[in-house]
């Protein structure tokens, strides 16, 4: 591993990588007759899609739901992510006892959040047209108010220190306590440990293997994975027979989550199906 803060010495024969953000990883590798001047060959993916992302403020109330602010990050197809089963996934900032902090991956896979469909008997012109307004709609539900009000209430003499780390946390006047619980129980931590995240929502439900012939693979973000799964492929096979080239390859996720988001029914020709056992995540990291 190798820094971008230092001069670098590189060698033929060489294989060095380094990381970025904590979100990125460069990899590349010297051909043993390389000679400066001689060129290169680079490769580079990303694993983000386009997703909705969780504000820095987060909470907000509706009739009697605790919903979740979100904004959207890129151009997706926003429709798709209604009614589905949803987690969380993303990166976590936590305090440590020294006082300094560390970063988490954090992967909630159950469904905790849903973004509903208003019934057809309340909106009949839903079949005629619907235009998707995000900051209207793409709030998803986390809890019912009315439970989260008596559960506050309810607070064991083993609960009182996170209670009190959680009264005391300026989080809690911009996310929901639920939310931040969420996110504690899964990483292990106090809730008051929380310092920040960079989250977003993604779709639990597995792809799949599908067709009459089992010759498609269903999932949204091929495209993607295909091309992250290739360029990692071919640039290790060509780390064996590298000889007087400089390889590279490059694969970023630019929301640091290096998430799979939310899921679009799509169907790949079966050419495909080798790496059908690479392609088929389960709605979580790579």
């Amino acid at each position: 591993m190798i820094s971008e803060r230092d001069a670098w010495t590189l060698k033929p024969g060489g294989k060095y990588f380094f990381t970025r953000n904590m979100s990125a990883v460069c990899a590349f590798a010297v051909g043993g007759a390389y000679v400066p001047g001689a060129g290169f060959v680079c490769v580079g993916a990303h694993t983000d899609s386009p997703c909705p992302k969780l504000k820095p403020n987060t909470k907000s109330t509706a009739e009697r739901f605790l919903q979740v602010r979100t904004q959207n990050y890129g151009g997706g197809l926003w429709y798709t992510w209604f009614d589905r089963d949803l987690g969380v996934a993303g990166r976590v900032v936590v305090k440590k006892r020294d006082g300094t902090v560390t970063h988490k991956l954090l992967k909630i896979d159950r469904p905790v959040m849903r973004i509903p469909s208003l019934a057809i008997h309340l909106n009949r012109e839903m079949n005629n047209g619907f235009a998707v307004n995000f900051q209207q709609h793409m709030a998803p539900i986390i809890a019912d108010a009315t439970e989260s009000a008596l559960g506050a209430g309810s607070v064991t003499k083993a609960d009182e220190p996170d209670a009190k780390k959680l009264k005391e946390s300026s989080d809690s006047t911009r996310h929901h306590p639920v939310l931040l619980e969420l996110i504690a129980d899964e990483l292990q931590c106090d809730v008051g440990d929380v310092a920040d995240f960079d989250l977003q929502l993604c779709d639990v439900q597995p792809s799949t293997i599908g067709g009459a012939r089992n010759d498609y693979i269903f999932s949204g973000r091929l495209d993607n994975l295909a091309s992250c799964y290739a360029s990692l492929g071919k640039f290790l096979s060509t780390l064996v027979r590298a000889i007087g080239v400089l390889t590279s390859c490059f694969v970023s996720s630019h929301s640091g989550a290096r998430q799979i988001y939310g899921r679009r029914v799509v169907a790949e020709r079966g050419d495909r199906r080798a790496d059908a056992g690479t392609l088929r995540p389960r709605g979580g990291r790579q």
